[in-house]
């Protein structure tokens, strides 16, 4: 089994590409955008993918838009344009086999496009955006990333997307923006003539007879709303939302994590400015380890939030299941965030013991027909 990935990072966008914001009365439109964090994203997934996750950097393809004002070491990599992941997708489908594993990460700005329209309602497409002057090649459209993935679902090749979008946005394209509704032909036409797979208008990631083949990992926020960047005070740099705490749940953990339990972590430690995090697909999974089921398991040993605490037996919460290792009457303990701890006027007491009584499986098989169902886009 080979380990590959793709990590973009759109931090910057020259004032070529800053379409009008459909929400928008400024007349500024010549200001470059910047999205703080977006490299550091990428720098610290790449390095935890090769010390963690078993990845070789040969194996590791990193698309990069560094703004002119960057300060610092560059690492190597490509610009994140349209052709440049499109080859990237290319070679990947072309060294993988079956088994493989396959992880997407993005870091940059997301939006909804709506092409002028000559008579009834716009058209609204989502997208993530790249780095290209030519404004039909300016963004990567959902139905070509469902149709990329899908190319190496069904080469059977596990594939694994985590989406670390910074904003939300309404854009008026211009009447020469490139149309989504488009002929099998016309698509493949359009992706560089990347042969086509049969029943590609299902627009599902799962390859037949494999319903365990993606997982989605993204985030949810409202219309025309940036994503909050992370600064961390140690390091003085700023993360994406998602990737600074699905870093942090994954560092802590002893053991392996499935994706579901990472979601749960994540709820945990955001505040509640922050944006919801998202998970579909086959989250019952381990994360980035394929079909290979856990083995090995650490103690019991939990954080997280105290259902009640009163004369009644206390409740606790706990997303887990026999994947993790729980079993019927297992001991365990439970630390409660510091936080829950004063609010909840436990007082000297670090650590509570339970007993699991009920062991739920989790399992998730969600089928995916659009890639951003799970980021709440403009409406």
């Amino acid at each position: 089994m080979t380990k590959r990935a793709i990590l973009i990072a759109v931090e910057y966008l020259p004032p070529s590409q800053n379409e009008k914001n459909l929400d928008d009365d400024s007349e500024d439109e010549d200001d470059s955008w910047l999205f703080k964090g977006c490299i550091n994203d990428v720098v610290a997934i790449n390095s935890h993918l090769l010390v963690a996750c078993g990845f070789q950097q040969e194996n590791i393809q990193r698309l990069i838009s560094y703004p002119p004002t960057h300060e610092g070491l560059q690492v190597e990599a490509k610009l994140p344009t349209y052709t440049n992941l499109l080859e990237s997708f290319d070679l990947m489908h072309k060294e993988g086999n079956e088994g493989d594993i396959f992880y997407f990460h993005f870091s940059g700005p997301v939006c909804a496009v709506f092409q002028k329209y000559v008579s009834g309602y716009p058209e609204k497409h989502k997208a993530l955006r790249v780095l290209d002057d030519n404004e039909q090649r300016s963004y990567i459209y959902n139905s070509e990333l469902v149709f990329l993935f899908k190319r190496l679902a069904e080469k059977g090749i596990d594939c694994c997307v985590t989406l670390d979008s910074r904003e939300s946005r309404d854009i008026e394209a211009s009447s020469n923006f490139r149309g989504l509704r488009l002929s099998n032909c016309q698509l493949a036409e359009m992706l560089n003539h990347f042969s086509l797979q049969q029943n590609l208008e299902n627009n599902r990631l799962q390859r037949q007879h494999s319903p365990l083949s993606h997982t989605v990992l993204s985030l949810k926020f409202g219309r025309n709303r940036s994503a909050q960047s992370v600064y961390e005070v140690s390091s003085k740099k700023h993360y994406g939302f998602l990737t600074f705490f699905l870093l942090m749940v994954l560092r802590r953990s002893a053991s392996p994590l499935t994706w579901d339990e990472i979601v749960w972590q994540i709820g945990l430690q955001r505040g509640d400015s922050y944006p919801i995090t998202r998970c579909s697909g086959a989250t019952d999974r381990l994360f980035l380890c394929g079909q290979i089921e856990q083995t090995t398991y650490s103690s019991l040993r939990f954080s997280g939030t105290l259902n009640a605490l009163d004369k009644r037996p206390t409740k606790l919460i706990i997303e887990g299941g026999a994947v993790h290792g729980l079993s019927q009457g297992a001991m365990g303990f439970f630390t409660p965030l510091r936080r829950e701890m004063r609010d909840k006027g436990i007082n000297g007491q670090t650590s509570l013991q339970f007993r699991i009584v009920t062991v739920n499986q989790l399992f998730s098989q969600a089928e995916v027909n659009d890639l951003f169902d799970t980021i709440n886009m403009s409406k």
